[in-house]
């Protein structure tokens, strides 16, 4: 259990330390890249104050975002594309138990991140 706790600290301490993916270079220059920035740190912020509902709501929101932009971004980098798409699909699932747990929901926040940022970061 103590384990448990020091990676949620860890986890959250990271997303604190980085809460706005707008500090990256982003190739994803569109209002619907900049729609999903917003998005991403909304589910970050209610993640870490424990509100498990906003977060899957907004994260359900961006899963919606993702797919009405996949023309526009898919072709950006494909393989990065289906990294950040692998990481949202977690995430949604993640906030969708009936019971999210902290540790696994800030993991999946920053892994969805961590997805995003990769995919829209100049090479």
């Amino acid at each position: 259990m103590k384990s448990a706790r020091i990676w949620g600290v860890l986890i959250s301490a990271t997303l604190a330390a980085n809460p706005l993916l707008a500090k990256e270079s982003f190739r994803c220059e569109s209002s619907a890249a900049a729609h999903m920035k917003a998005l991403v740190a909304e589910a970050q912020q209610a993640t870490l104050r424990d509100d498990f509902k906003a977060a899957e709501n907004t994260i359900v929101d961006l899963e919606t975002a993702w797919i009405v932009a996949e023309h526009e971004l898919r072709p950006v980098d494909e393989l990065r594309w289906k990294e950040a798409d692998n990481a949202l699909s977690n995430a949604v699932a993640s906030l969708q138990r009936a019971r999210p747990g902290r540790d696994s929901s800030l993991k999946a926040v920053l892994t969805l991140q961590n997805a995003l940022i990769g995919f829209c970061k100049d090479r």
